[in-house]
């Protein structure tokens, strides 16, 4: 006999609607849509410091379907259809042949979002992902010096600056492997053998590198062997791109970081934590354990009155941090106004990322904030290019990498 054949209809209605939402967990679950997920909506504990809000929302341009339709970027969407009538005439092909190649991978392409988008319809999703992967691969072929006529945006230096900030937010991706697609048929147009020759990678690492963060221009061999280091890796989105860049340009080579440590110095200043921390950040490993609420850190201070030296590393690597003979050796940061802006993303983006178990930007955050409390402490401690604005870029940061704590 059921069982549930004795029970009350609004009981008996309430156990099926239970079984029913039980079978689409196993059935979610199946899928593991998460292990595409590389888009993401930045979570509320990042977003809900103030002053940080507005560095996670495109302000000029967006790109992908978490803000579009936003009122503060619509005046740029007719510049993307601009950008998108003037490759299909220097090309010759006709509209439907980039609606129906993107048409084919639109799965794909909405499996990288954490969010669904139902509201989207299958032509709208379409539409946006051509749209939008064609005005980026326009920027990236009309800028800077050429082709820029017919489209004032790509004249305007402090617009192009704007549009390039907005392109490394994390909720303003779209996947890579529509530019791809997208740069492939454009080059089918004209020499087909070039596509072999030009990706969306390298076209998105001629604007994105570590230049941006460093402020130190890049040799073209520096270039060309980050260039290779990252044709060795999938690289997901232009955010995606620009923080492997970070991680790729390696540090020197040297001794044993372990090694480094002066056992007496350590043993008396530095936390166990700390030293451990220190560790992971140059082999470039996520720190297992994070510190509890109220144990002791020792700041700049009280380090510099137990005998440590600071000093200014030149490398292009701003993370890669070393202690050695009692000197902690940091690099310099260049700072400007949108600094804080990227940090902030490449943070939210490792830490949503499921994949990714290097957390080195974020780390990065968390070890700044270990070494510097107070206003007082910076005083003495230069090893940044623009004194002034990074004062008060810290001080933001630092807020946003105690949310980032919480959330780990």
């Amino acid at each position: 006999m059921d069982p549930h054949n004795s029970l009350p209809q609004e009981q008996l209605e309430w156990v099926i609607s239970i079984r029913g939402k039980l079978k689409e967990a196993r059935q979610y679950a199946a899928r593991k849509p998460w292990e595409k997920w590389c888009i993401y909506r930045v979570p509320c504990r990042l977003r809900e410091v103030q002053e940080s809000r507005k560095t996670y929302e495109p302000q000029t341009i967006s790109i992908g379907p978490f803000h579009t339709g936003s009122e503060q970027v619509l005046d740029m969407d007719r510049h993307k259809w601009i950008a998108l009538n003037q490759i299909l005439e220097r090309t010759g092909q006709d509209l439907n042949l980039y609606l129906d190649t993107i048409k084919e991978v639109e799965e794909q392409a909405r499996a990288y979002y954490q969010q669904q988008f139902v509201h989207l319809s299958s032509n709208k999703f379409v539409e946006m992902m051509v749209l939008d992967g064609c005005f980026i691969l326009e920027l990236f072929r009309c800028y800077p010096g050429s082709g820029t006529k017919g489209n004032p945006v790509f004249c305007n230096q402090r617009i192009i600056d704007d549009i390039l900030l907005d392109m490394v937010l994390l909720e303003n991706q779209i996947p890579l492997f529509i530019l791809d697609r997208l740069l492939r048929l454009m080059h089918t147009a004209g020499n087909p053998e070039a596509f072999q020759k030009e990706q969306a990678m390298t076209l998105a690492l001629n604007f994105f590198n570590p230049e941006w963060l460093t402020g130190k221009p890049m040799s073209i061999q520096e270039f060309n062997e980050l260039k290779l280091s990252l044709e060795q890796e999938e690289c997901v989105h232009v955010l995606d791109v620009f923080r492997q860049s970070l991680l790729r340009a390696r540090p020197q080579q040297g001794t044993n970081f372990r090694h480094q440590f002066q056992r007496r110095v350590c043993d008396k200043l530095l936390p166990g934590w700390l030293k451990r921390w220190l560790y992971r950040l140059h082999a470039n490993r996520v720190p297992n354990r994070i510190p509890r609420r109220g144990q002791v850190i020792h700041r700049v201070t009280e380090l510099r009155e137990g005998g440590v030296k600071f000093r200014k590393q030149n490398t292009n690597c701003f993370w890669d941090i070393r202690f050695k003979n009692g000197v902690l050796e940091i690099p310099s940061i260049w700072i400007q106004d949108s600094t804080m802006t990227i940090l902030l993303n490449v943070t939210a983006f490792e830490h949503c990322h499921m994949k990714m178990s290097d957390a080195v930007i974020a780390s990065y955050v968390v070890f700044m904030e270990c070494l510097i409390k107070s206003q007082k402490m910076w005083a003495t401690f230069t090893i940044v290019e623009s004194f002034n604005i990074f004062l008060d870029m810290i001080l933001k940061l630092l807020t946003c990498s105690k949310a980032y704590l919480k959330k780990c």
